[in-house]
C-alpha cells in the first residue's frame, strides 16, 4: 500500500502487481509497454524482489540509463534472490551503493567492476529533526528503532538491557516497531524480569518517532547486519548518542569514539557497558550527541544526496 506521505507529492502512480508467475508474464509485458509509451528516460530500480524483472523490461524497452541500488549486501545467506542480484548487477548500466562497506563486498559477492558502483548515503531533511533542549520528560530512557526482525539484534539489546538495570535500576527501555519475532521479545523480557522496565511501542507514524525520539537519553542498535541504519543519522540529528554494533556499514555512520561508541555484534555485555559509560558521564554523552549532529549536517543531507543523484542521471560520475 502506498504510503499518504507519498501519495501527497502529486506525482503519478503506475502499479504493476504480480502476484503469480502467470500474472508476472502479463504484467511483464503490461510495464515493457508502458516504459515506451511514457518515453522513460531513465529507471531507477530499489527492491530486490523487482531487480530482474524491471531491468530486463527496460531492456527491451530500449532505455540505456538503468540503475540499480543497493540497498544491503546481497550474500546467498542473507537474500533468496542471489541469482536475480547477481544478473540484474550486470544488465545494469550504473548501480548505486548505499555505502562503501556495500559497494565493496557487492563487488567481490558478484564480480562487478568498483568503478561501475558508486557510493550514495542514504539522508534525511535535518530541518524535520529539530533538538529539544527542555524535554520535561524526568525518566532516563534507552530507545531504539527498527523491525523485530534477527538482522536487528533485539534478543540481544534485551539481554544487554538487563545488565544496565543491574546498575540504573529506574532506566526504562522504548522500542518502536512491529515484526514476526513481537512475541518471543516480548516473552524473552518476561523471561529475563524487565517486563516493567520495556516498552514495545508499536508502529508510529513518522513525526510520532521523532517526538518519541527526542525524550531519549541514548540510542541504541545492536544489530547483526546493516546496510546502513537510516535511524542512526535520525537520532544523531537529534544530538543522541549513539550506542550500536560494529557491523557492515556502521562504522561509517557512526565516528566511534566521536558520536558514539561501537561494540561487536552478539556482544551484549559489551552494549551494556557501552550504555553504562554514557550514563555514568552524562557530558561525554551529550558531547558525542553534538558531534553526531554536526556529522549529519556534513555527510547524511537530502541536498548532498539529490546533488550526487542528478549526476548519476545526467550520466555523469
Amino acid at each position: 500500500m502506498l504510503s499518504s506521505s507519498f501519495l501527497s507529492l502529486g506525482l503519478p502512480i503506475k502499479e504493476f502487481k504480480v502476484n503469480n508467475k502467470l500474472n508476472a508474464v502479463y504484467e511483464f509485458i503490461r510495464f515493457i509497454k508502458f516504459l515506451r509509451n511514457e518515453k522513460i528516460d531513465i529507471i531507477h530500480i530499489h527492491l530486490v524482489g523487482t531487480f530482474l524483472f524491471a531491468t530486463v523490461a527496460a531492456i527491451i524497452a530500449g532505455i540505456e540509463n538503468r540503475i540499480l541500488h543497493w540497498h544491503n549486501i546481497y550474500e546467498k545467506s542473507r537474500t533468496k534472490k542471489y541469482r536475480d542480484v547477481k544478473i540484474a548487477s550486470f544488465l545494469s548500466k550504473n548501480i548505486i551503493a548505499i555505502s562503501n562497506d556495500v559497494k565493496y563486498r557487492n563487488c567481490s559477492i558478484y564480480n562487478i567492476k568498483e568503478s561501475k558502483v558508486v557510493t550514495i548515503y542514504n539522508a534525511i531533511d535535518i530541518d524535520l529533526f529539530s533538538v529539544n533542549k527542555e524535554n520535561p520528560n524526568s525518566e532516563i530512557i534507552l530507545g531504539t528503532v527498527g523491525k523485530f526482525t534477527e538482522q536487528k539484534g533485539y534478543d540481544v539489546l534485551l539481554k544487554a538491557f538487563e545488565e544496565v538495570l543491574n546498575h540504573y535500576s529506574d532506566i526504562k527501555l522504548e522500542i518502536i516497531g512491529t515484526g514476526y519475532l513481537e512475541n518471543d521479545l516480548t516473552n524473552l523480557s518476561e523471561d529475563l524480569g524487565i517486563t516493567n522496565s520495556v516498552r514495545f511501542l508499536g508502529s508510529m507514524s513518522n513525526r510520532s518517532v521523532v517526538e518519541t525520539m527526542n525524550s531519549w537519553s541514548i540510542f541504541v542498535l545492536a544489530s547483526r547486519w546493516e546496510g546502513f541504519g537510516i535511524v542512526l543519522i535520525e537520532a544523531m540529528a537529534l544530538e543522541k548518542p549513539v550506542v550500536a554494533t560494529k557491523v557492515d556499514a556502521i562504522p561509517e555512520v557512526v565516528e566511534d569514539g566521536v558520536t558514539g561508541i561501537l561494540c561487536q555484534s552478539e556482544d551484549y555485555q559489551g552494549i551494556a557497558q557501552g550504555i553504562i559509560s554514557l550514563l555514568n558521564d552524562t557530558e561525554k554523552a551529550i558531547e558525542m550527541g553534538r558531534f553526531g549532529r554536526k556529522r549529519v549536517e556534513k555527510y547524511f543531507t537530502i541536498g548532498e544526496m539529490v546533488n550526487k543523484l542528478e549526476r548519476i542521471y545526467l550520466g555523469e560520475k
